[in-house]
């Protein structure tokens, strides 16, 4: 390794971690190289970038004149620097090991991933120095699974886990060009997947390669795709020995221990008795699985001579395979039917790659998790899956095994949450006064987020012991959190292919109901129905199945917010325990990782709502740990569902964003990109924030949810970013068009007052290289479009003077802001590879991305704690928002608040109406003698059922004025969507008020009725007191006594009153029907359901035998003291069940 390294004028580097290789060091991978140094970091940035050209070298490397160095030991090469005149020969597959070397175990899964979507070889075994003891790295293979096809059915399997056969390709002796790679490659079908002697760069000076076992496939479905045939059934390993197999004794016992076939290649002529005794030695004890390989015509002093098979072969033709000089087609062919033979005939022995590290130890070879802590830190992890995987039926058949142990081991982001989010967003829309109730609501999904904390699952329990190692030790720490992404992926990728079948199944057939036929219009529309149903299932099923670290680290979050919503008491008793001793370190752990390379989820996609005291305290311990005036640059990406946007930021920056681990991106997830201190300072800015967002318009989402959904989740994309990549699929605008109209909507109402964010476009699968000028047209509508929807919204909002373009409100410049990519793969399933055309487009949207600010003197960026408030008030204005963000589209936007408009004129028309019918028809029975009074009060009764049943002549022109109305509307194909709900509003609004206008009816009857009573015992008890007093008046003059004496008269009066009182009849009113009376007038006010102060208080006083009953001056006198500071639960539980006794 020493040696290799002052080879390359390095000094020895320290191993790369996931947060070094992902450091921005430049704006584009660089063209070309000028220095042996920058070769390790030019080609990890490439193979990081997905360049499945990454292990060519720049022309200035390899001259025509070569010359060759000579090694004098090949068991401990001494590379040799050249003259000053000449030029250093570097393998290219050296550089390559030594970068593998070089990865920390971590990254190492990661580098590995990158190189298998390149199809590029991968490294088994290969050692750290010729003369070291070589190493079998299985636990950098961990995460690698390939996929396939199998009677047209996609499947996929674990490269370590699955057991395959294994057939391996040696070489022995000096064979010179044996080819013996580049026809492998013909096999597999990927031209680049071996390095071999033909390719650019390559030399016969070799440090790491030789005697390294290289890793390759054979998969069903691949014989369809390439020259050659090879009829599988299953999935074939196949290892490579790079090198001359006499000189690596342990890969060699290694190799064909674990083989079901092995072919030999041979030099054409017996070098020497003691090499063809060896291979007869060797042929003796393996003849049952060796093919000998030899080219006719190729010796090792370059003249034809006549094949010459080594003795022990002459009566063994099936043993051995002759193959033409220059003929690799032919030979390729020749090679694959002698394998597709082979491979049926031999017995069924397989073996995984997991079996094989106790014959890899066997043989002294070192296993890579013999590195660190592996062994424990795996252990731990193994135990923590375990006691959770005893929860899963054995049964794999049923529908949702995993959604099952996942809802019993993650309770608190389950249905608490979900009601916790749902009630969050409606006490934004609900008023002041309805706001308590909204708010009990969420205390109580809290509680029972508490409630579940008392008993936590044993996940739970082991996720937060998991949390100790983050004091304890940094690497362990890293490494646990790493294996369990892993294993939750691995998980995933299990059981989530049936799902995705049976929503695949679903979607199919929601777009096939217009191909029946024979089916009536009312079968089509209740088969979609029934299609869109199970569809939504399907998709639900995959969500609940879906198991990621995000699903970890979202529990978590719910744990840290239900113990701040805790009381004191409460907190410490978590704190307390054992098993949330480490609640308080939370956000810093999900910090620590963020630094790392892991991205973090800012918007749960499952409930569609941000746990904004989690996300903000992350944020905050974010800008701690990377410096509070650290300033980041914003990138965020939108698109709809199945556009490839995680893999166009994977591919950019070597994000780690799932896209092939069975789940697809729900939410919004977030990812921190170092950038190198030297390019710090031109661009402005330390660190590089990408925000990836969940696939819009999924077609498993009802039409309303999905506007809404969608809406949210862009706008908060393009509202965060200080740059939005628009992904399209094709040539076309329109998938994006309307949700960016919507965008403009909302930002211009929202009444914070966001810097204006950038926009890019980029089409995906856009070969033609003149598609930019071809397009100018459909970009010039879309612009022209986009700006009248943002005077639209300018004019609705009263902003028209600040906005009047698209531009004023999302920075865009179509010139020089669109980008077309071409496809995504070359080739086809299984052995397709990353185009270098879609890699080489990345790197220069790249390039614009990073650099589109570093000459903008007045572009300030934010502090992650900046931007952590700007998410706050941003979600805050979202929650708000309750009209724009349910519509597809701004005609859709405009066109509701005409029809709104309109509703209201015709709301008060009709209002108006039936007023002046109510108003004459009251004035009418108020009016009424009392003799007609009960004859009117049925009269105007019966008018008012008359009118529920055939509408005046007033309505039904008003009816006839709304049907024109919609159906001669010039968007009427958008407002027929409103039509019905508009009929049923004015239906249920006649409805309501003729139901109100007959109680007005039966509330004035009763009311001139008790005013007659009233009458009429006040005409009589006048009556009696002025007889009473004209006796008083006669009996004290025939007495002679003075009226002037004013204490006579008050006793003689007083006398006759107090007689007069108790002559009177008096009505026993029963106080104790008060509360029945009153019940009534409140359940008929529907105060149950309103919980209005103010309505209890006027359905009292418009109720007449309560009101009368209690008195009217106590009624007030009550009312006053007992509202005084009474919530509104309390006075209606008051009002309703108690029996007023400080009235009695």
């Amino acid at each position: 390794m020493d040696e290799f390294c002052k080879l390359l004028n390095i000094k020895h580097p320290p191993l790369v971690s996931l947060q070094s290789a992902i450091k921005i060091s430049s704006t584009t991978p660089r063209q070309d190289i000028t220095s042996l140094q920058e070769l390790p970091k030019f080609m990890l940035d490439r193979i990081m970038m997905l360049d499945c050209n990454s292990r060519k070298f720049p022309p200035f490397l390899n001259p025509p004149a070569q010359k060759k160095i000579k090694l004098s030991d090949r068991l401990k090469p001494k590379l040799q620097k050249s003259s000053d005149n000449e030029t250093v020969r570097i393998h290219p597959m050296d550089v390559f090991l030594f970068l593998f070397i070089q990865c920390d175990l971590i990254f190492r899964q990661s580098f590995i991933t990158q190189v298998s979507k390149c199809q590029l070889s991968i490294p088994l075994i290969t050692s750290r120095h010729p003369t070291h003891q070589p190493t079998f790295y299985l636990f950098s293979l961990k995460t690698l699974h390939k996929d396939y096809l199998k009677d047209d059915i996609g499947r996929s399997f674990s490269v370590t886990q699955e057991k395959l056969p294994i057939i391996s390709f040696i070489r022995v002796g000096e064979c010179g060009k044996s080819q013996k790679s580049e026809l492998l490659n013909q096999i597999i079908g990927i031209p680049q997947y071996f390095f071999h002697r033909n390719q650019m760069g390559s030399t016969e000076n070799r440090y790491f390669l030789n005697g390294t076992v290289e890793l390759a496939w054979l998969l069903p479905g691949s014989e369809l795709r390439s020259e050659v045939s090879i009829k599988l059934t299953q999935p074939c390993m196949v290892l490579n020995l790079r090198g001359n197999a006499w000189n690596y004794s342990k890969q060699l016992e290694f190799i064909t221990t674990v083989s079901s076939l092995i072919y030999v290649f041979i030099p054409i002529n017996q070098c020497s008795q003691e090499f063809n005794a060896q291979l007869s030695d060797f042929y003796s004890e393996f003849s049952s699985k060796t093919v000998f390989v030899m080219y006719v015509g190729e010796s090792l002093n370059q003249t034809e001579v006549e094949p010459n098979p080594p003795e022990f072969l002459e009566d063994s033709s099936d043993t051995i395979l002759f193959l033409e000089k220059n003929s690799l087609g032919k030979d390729a062919n020749s090679l694959s039917s002698s394998i597709s033979l082979n491979i049926h005939n031999l017995p069924h022995s397989m073996i995984s790659l997991e079996d094989c590290v106790p014959i890899a130890r066997r043989c002294n070879i070192d296993i890579d998790s013999n590195e660190l802590n592996l062994s424990d830190c795996q252990n731990t992890v193994d135990n923590t899956l375990c006691k959770m995987l005893k929860s899963l039926p054995n049964n794999q058949s049923e529908c949702k095994p995993l959604a099952i142990v996942k809802k019993s081991m993650l309770p608190l982001q389950g249905d608490c949450w979900l009601n916790w989010a749902e009630s969050k967003r409606e006490l934004h829309k609900v008023v002041n006064l309805e706001n308590q109730e909204t708010k009990k609501e969420m205390d109580k999904a809290r509680l029972c987020q508490l409630e579940s904390l008392e008993t936590p699952s044993s996940l739970l329990v082991d996720i937060i012991n998991h949390c100790r190692t983050f004091r304890e030790s940094e690497s362990n720490f890293y490494l646990i959190w790493n294996l369990l992404r892993n294993d939750f992926d691995s998980l995933s990728i299990t059981h989530l292919p049936p799902l995705y079948e049976e929503y695949k199944k679903w979607h199919k057939q929601s777009y096939s109901t217009d191909s029946h036929s024979d089916l009536t219009v009312e079968q089509k529309k209740k088969m979609q129905v029934n299609n869109q149903q199970n569809l939504v299932l399907a998709a639900k099923n995959i969500a609940e199945s879906s198991f990621g670290i995000e699903h970890i680290f979202r529990e978590l979050g719910q744990v840290f917010e239900a113990h701040q919503f805790g009381t004191v008491s409460q907190r410490y008793v978590l704190e307390s325990s054992l098993d949330y001793k480490y609640i308080t370190s939370f956000t810093m752990i999900a910090a620590k990782l963020l630094i790392g390379g892991h991205a973090f989820e800012i918007v749960d996609g499952d409930v569609n709502h941000i746990a904004t005291e989690w996300v903000s305290c992350v944020l905050e311990s974010l800008a701690y740990c990377i410096g509070l005036e650290k300033k980041i640059f914003v990138i965020s990406i939108l698109g709809t569902q199945s556009t490839g946007k995680s893999t166009l930021l994977n591919t950019m920056f070597g994000a780690r964003f799932p896209v092939s681990s069975g789940r697809c991106t729900r939410g919004i997830f977030m990812q921190l990109i170092p950038i190198e201190e030297e390019l710090q300072n031109r661009l402005k800015y330390d660190y590089l924030v990408i925000l990836d967002t969940e696939g819009l318009r999924a077609p498993e989402l009802s039409i309303n949810s999905s506007y809404r959904r969608d809406n949210e989740l862009a706008t908060i994309a393009v509202g965060l970013g200080d740059v939005t990549i628009i992904n399209m699929s094709g040539e076309g605008h329109s998938e994006v068009q309307d949700i960016l109209q919507i965008i403009v909507f909302a930002l211009i109402r929202m009444k914070e007052s966001y810097s204006k964010p950038r926009c890019v476009f980029v089409h995906q699968n856009v070969p033609d290289a003149h598609a930019h000028t071809n397009l100018i047209i459909a970009r010039s509508h879309l612009i022209e479009t986009l700006d009248k929807t943002t005077e639209c919204a300018a004019i609705q909002e009263k902003k028209d003077s600040f906005y009047r373009r698209f531009s004023d409100v999302i920075d865009f410049h179509p010139e020089e802001e669109v980008f077309y990519f071409p496809g995504l793969f070359e080739g086809q399933p299984p052995h397709n590879k990353i185009s270098t055309g879609y890699s080489e487009r990345a790197s220069m949207l790249r390039q614009y991305l990073l650099e589109c600010f570093s000459n903008s003197s007045d572009k300030q960026f934010q502090t992650v704690k900046k931007w952590s408030r700007k998410l706050q008030s941003l979600w805050k204005a979202v929650l708000e928002e309750n009209f724009v963000f349910s519509f597809r589209n701004a005609l859709e936007v405009t066109s509701r608040f005409e029809l709104d408009h309109r509703i209201s004129s015709w709301h008060s028309n009709y209002i108006q109406s039936l007023n002046s019918w109510k108003s004459y028809s009251l004035n009418e029975l108020f009016n009424a003698d009392v003799g007609i009074l009960e004859e009117t009060w049925k009269r105007l009764t019966e008018e008012l059922q008359q009118e529920k049943l055939t509408p005046s002549i007033e309505i039904a022109s008003q009816n006839k004025l709304m049907e024109h109305y919609f159906a001669n509307h010039v968007n009427v194909e958008i407002f027929s969507q409103w039509k019905a709900n508009t009929e049923l509003y004015f239906t249920n609004k006649r409805e309501t008020h003729l139901s109100k206008m007959e109680k007005e009816y039966l509330m004035m009857y009763e009311l001139q009725k008790i005013n007659k009573q009233v009458g009429d015992k006040f005409a009589k008890y006048r009556k009696d007191i002025v007889q009473k007093v004209h006796l008083l008046f006669n009996e004290l003059k025939k007495e002679g006594e003075s009226l002037k004496d004013e204490s006579l008269r008050d006793r003689k009066f007083k006398s006759i009153w107090d007689e007069w009182k108790s002559q009177i009849e008096v009505e026993n009113t029963e106080l104790e029907d008060i509360p029945n009376h009153l019940q009534k007038a409140l359940l008929e006010s529907q105060i149950i359901k309103f919980m209005n102060v103010f309505s209890i208080r006027a359905a009292l006083i418009q109720n007449t035998d309560c009101f009368v009953a209690i008195g009217k001056r106590d009624f007030h006198q009550l009312w006053d003291s007992y509202t005084q500071g009474q919530s509104i639960k309390q006075i209606a539980y008051f009002v309703l069940n108690d029996n007023f006794r400080r009235i009695r």
